[in-house]
C-alpha cells in the first residue's frame, strides 16, 4: 500500500508576479528596428531559464545553513 499526500505550499514573503503579456502589437524587429540586435537579445533571453534554475538550485543547496527563520522560509518558497 502506498500513502500519498500533498505538502502545504510555503507562502512567499516577497511579491510573486504573474505576468500576462500581449505581443500582438510588438514589431518584428523590436530592438530599435534592428534585425541583428533583436535576434541577439532573443537568443540571450533564451538562456534566462538556465540561469534561473542555477540560481534557485544554488540557494536551495545552502538553505540548511541559514539561521534566520524568515529567510529560510523565503528560500523554501522559491
Amino acid at each position: 500500500m502506498t500513502a500519498t499526500g500533498t505538502a502545504s505550499p510555503v507562502r512567499a514573503n516577497f511579491p510573486v508576479r504573474r505576468m500576462d503579456f500581449s505581443f500582438s502589437e510588438t514589431p518584428k524587429y523590436w530592438w530599435d528596428g534592428q534585425p541583428f540586435m533583436t535576434q541577439f537579445m532573443n537568443n540571450l533571453a533564451s538562456l534566462f531559464p538556465y540561469g534561473e534554475k542555477f540560481f534557485v538550485d544554488s540557494v536551495r543547496a545552502e538553505r540548511d545553513r541559514l539561521e534566520d527563520p524568515q529567510l529560510k522560509k523565503d528560500v523554501s518558497a522559491i
